[in-house]
């Protein structure tokens, strides 16, 4: 081993010519080409190694501050955009709310002009109805007995605005107008325009009267009549079945419209 190293040591170039000659062989280099020629091109490849390297560095500084750059102006860009939309939503919000409450405002207005409209419609409507409904009593209590009486019941006392009270002196209902003979009462209701709930609040209050009529006239017979200045052909029909007498208006006076079959109820 020490006899090899000794020859590999003996082997290695001395000197600077030597070290060429070494390299010339090992590398192929040209004759023409001296050790400074080689140094130079080292020197040389150095510098622009180390050029390159600057140029890359500068490139890449260059463009990291453009797309920090970048980045920073499509931030501001976008808050921007951000604030815009947030100051559009907010307007948009701003005038509907405006609008809002003004439609509320003009609701509540034309409502409260529809209800004074209906209040004052109301009134004139309830004036009507009080004078229509005092005309058709009037008409009833005038011609109601001699109406009865052409069909055969002859009632000769009248009643008008009666309480019905019980045992207590409490009112338990308000009657139009009686019609009484010895054996008979007929009660009569009268209204304007009788409707199905007329209709079915009569005979809930016939029921009623009942015990009172027991009272103050034991053993009569109860009749009952309704009489309407404007009777629909239903409502005459729904008070025929309930047993009712139906009173109508003809001319000016009234009549007592008895329909072939009826059969009046007793209460």
């Amino acid at each position: 081993m020490e006899r090899v190293k000794q020859i590999e040591v003996s082997d290695r170039p001395r000197g600077k010519e030597q070290l060429m000659d070494h390299f010339r062989k090992k590398y192929n280099i040209p004759e023409n080409l001296t050790l400074a020629d080689v140094l130079d091109l080292f020197y040389s490849n150095d510098l622009k190694a180390e050029a390159r390297t600057a140029e890359w560095e500068r490139t890449r500084k260059e463009d990291r501050q453009a797309w920090e750059k970048k980045l920073a102006e499509d931030r501001a860009e976008d808050d921007r955009k951000r604030a815009e939309d947030d100051r559009k939503r907010a307007e948009d919000d701003r005038k509907r709310a405006e609008s809002r409450a003004a439609w509320e405002e003009k609701f509540e207005r034309e409502r409260a002009e529809w209800k004074e409209s209906m209040r004052e419609l109301n009134k004139s409507i309830g004036k009507v109805t009080n004078t229509f409904g005092a005309v058709i009593e009037h008409l009833v209590t005038a011609g109601a007995e001699a109406s009865f009486a052409k069909i055969g019941l002859l009632l000769p006392e009248t009643t008008r605005n009666r309480n019905a009270c019980d045992e207590d002196g409490r009112i338990i209902a308000e009657l139009d107008m009686t019609l009484e003979n010895k054996d008979t009462v007929m009660v009569v209701e009268t209204k304007s325009k009788p409707s199905p709930d007329d209709i079915k609040a009569q005979v809930e209050k016939m029921e009623k009267l009942r015990p009172w009529f027991d009272r103050r006239m034991p053993g009569k017979r109860i009749l009952c009549a309704i009489a309407g200045a404007v009777f629909g052909s239903s409502q005459r029909l729904e008070a025929l079945r309930a047993g009712f007498f139906v009173i109508v208006q003809s001319g000016e006076t009234v009549k007592v419209d008895v329909p072939e079959g009826f059969v009046p109820r007793s209460w």
